[in-house]
């Protein structure tokens, strides 16, 4: 049990398809996603569904870090 336990489920594309989806019926025209830079993993997930990368952010408590943390900014187009 834990977070590595729901991988490979297919949990996040579904979250995913369904805020993609009712951001459309809403009127959306992209979608934003903050993504911690320490999870190098999820980066490519997000540009695999089409999210681009297009600014970084300030992680809002970087002493309580061992290594560099900032916020990736994420856009997909709709």
């Amino acid at each position: 049990f834990g977070p590595l336990a729901s991988r490979q489920k297919g949990i996040g594309s579904a979250l995913v398809q369904y805020v993609e989806e009712y951001a459309r019926e809403c009127g959306c025209i992209s979608v934003d996603i903050n993504v911690i830079n320490v999870r190098s993993d999820v980066i490519p997930w997000y540009s695999k569904r089409g999210y681009e990368v297009f600014a970084t952010k300030p992680y809002p408590r970087p002493e309580s870090c061992t290594r560099p943390v900032h916020f990736l900014s994420m856009r997909k187009v709709l």
